[in-house]
C-alpha cells in the first residue's frame, strides 16, 4: 500500500522554510524547459487551470491517489494468476487478464515500457486460441504451445 504524499505546494514549502529559517535550495533543472516535467508544470498545468477556471492540481493529486489504489488492487488480484498459463489467462476477467499479461510481458522482455493495449489484446487472443502467435513491440513474439504462453524474439 502506498503512503499518501504530503500535499504541499512550492509556495507553501517556501513559506514553511522561511518560517523555520531554513535555506531554500533552488534546483536550476526545475526551470529548464528541455525537461518534460518542467514544461508540464509551467505551460500545461496553467493552461488546464485557465480552461477549467480553477486549480486542477488538487484534483489531479486525488485522481493519482485513486489510480495508485487501483494499481495496488490489480497487483494483489493478479499475483496468483499465472499469465503464462493460457487457460487461466483466457478464463480471467478481462481487466485482470490484461493486467496480468502486462506484468508478465514486462518481466519476460525486461522492457521499461508496458505493451500497448492492442498488443495485450493480441496476446489474449493467443491465450484464447484465436491466434497461434503474435508479435508485439520491441521485436518480441508471443506464442502458445500446450496451453502455455512463451515469449521469444521475433527476429
Amino acid at each position: 500500500m502506498r503512503r499518501p504524499l504530503l500535499d504541499l505546494r512550492r509556495r507553501e514549502t517556501h513559506e514553511l522554510c522561511a518560517a523555520l529559517e531554513l535555506p531554500v535550495i533552488d534546483d536550476p533543472m526545475n526551470h529548464d524547459p528541455s525537461f518534460t516535467r518542467v514544461r508540464i508544470r509551467h505551460e500545461l498545468l496553467p493552461l488546464l487551470d485557465d480552461i477549467a477556471a480553477r486549480d486542477l492540481v488538487p484534483v489531479l493529486c486525488r485522481q493519482g491517489a485513486l489510480a495508485a489504489d487501483a494499481v495496488d488492487a490489480l497487483d494483489t488480484l493478479t499475483e496468483s494468476l499465472d499469465a503464462s498459463d493460457a487457460r487461466a489467462l483466457a478464463a480471467a476477467p478481462i481487466a485482470l487478464a490484461r493486467w496480468a499479461a502486462r506484468r508478465w510481458l514486462r518481466a519476460q522482455t525486461g522492457s521499461d515500457h508496458p505493451p500497448s493495449a492492442a498488443a495485450l489484446d493480441r496476446v489474449l487472443d493467443v491465450a484464447r486460441g484465436v491466434s497461434v502467435a503474435t508479435e508485439i513491440e520491441g521485436g518480441w513474439r508471443v506464442a502458445r504451445s500446450h496451453n502455455h504462453l512463451h515469449v521469444t524474439t521475433a527476429r
